[in-house]
């Protein structure tokens, strides 16, 4: 079977050719930026570099970054894969003027979809030497090696790519389910909003299940239920419990750890190969996140 995160990995290389997703105003006050020339190649003048630096930081960053390395809510629009899709200035500006945001009334005006895309292809022109893989996981570093897909976005930079290259257009189509991973029994009843995304460490999937928010580690190759945490909290948990969006992974050589946050807003530190609390964490593996607020939860 081709691991779920791997799987996810493969789709993820849409989200990033794509690698747009912010929110864009429907006017530009300044002048037009100029068409594109000689295969894409622009430069901004003045003004239209201030334009479009202000729309950027005001309307794209919170989504693709301010260096434009890419979040969790949009991906990264700079770097090699980025150039590769994006050859063309004209393609890019044509692609934020017709589909950017999703939900726009009305297409983004055509010289503020231009400058905009000038700017975007500018700075990916100067970032597009090759990000070194990351050695040491608990770094974090903007590139994925192998299967491991340690973050919910794949990397701390959100990239949502994976090099693997088993699953393609070719054979999507030939994959079949080998296994079923169900969460019905956690939690006092069946949750009918399951959201979390699970990640990825080794040939462990590590996620959140149920409406108590449990944490499971499961065997990405066979399904098995390795282990499985929960918090007792009682009438500590919040009005609105779910399972929640998923789990983080930190690690400092062999010391690796899954870290959770619970209904009833506790940081809660496990052993990731046991499940155990770390009891060098906070107060017995978990901290209060809720002490020294200036109102009640």
């Amino acid at each position: 079977m081709v691991s779920p995160a791997a799987a996810r990995g493969t789709a993820c290389v849409v989200l990033l050719l794509a690698g747009l997703g912010c929110s864009l105003p429907t006017s530009l006050d300044r002048t037009a930026a100029r068409p594109a020339t000689d295969g894409g190649a622009t430069t901004l003048d003045a003004v239209d570099a201030v334009d479009a630096e202000r729309t950027y930081r005001a309307r794209c960053a919170a989504c693709h970054g301010a260096d434009r390395r890419g979040s969790e809510g949009g991906g990264p629009l700079r770097g090699t894969q980025f150039a590769a899709r994006w050859r063309e200035t004209s393609a890019l500006a044509e692609f934020i003027r017709s589909a950017m945001p999703p939900d726009a009334a009305a297409p983004v005006p055509a010289p503020l979809a231009q400058a905009l895309a000038e700017l975007i292809r500018s700075a990916s022109d100067a970032s597009t030497a090759p990000t070194p893989a990351h050695g040491n996981r608990s770094q974090g570093e903007p590139s994925v090696t192998g299967a491991d897909w340690p973050f919910v976005g794949a990397n701390a930079a959100s990239q949502r790519y994976s090099p693997l290259a088993q699953i393609d257009r070719r054979n999507v189509g030939a994959l079949t389910v080998v296994w079923r991973w169900r969460s019905d029994n956690f939690g006092p009843s069946p949750e009918m909003n399951y959201r979390t995304t699970p990640i990825m460490v080794g040939r462990t999937l590590y996620a959140t299940a149920g409406l108590r928010r449990a944490v499971v580690a499961i065997d990405a190759a066979t399904g098995e239920t390795l282990w499985t945490h929960r918090e007792d909290e009682g009438s500590r948990a919040a009005p609105r419990v779910n399972s929640g969006r998923g789990v983080a992974f930190w690690a400092d050589g062999d010391d690796e750890r899954i870290l959770s946050i619970t209904p009833g807003h506790l940081l809660v530190a496990l052993d990731a190969r046991t499940g155990r609390p770390i009891e060098s964490f906070g107060e017995g593996g978990r901290v209060d996140l809720r002490r020294g607020l200036d109102r009640a939860l």
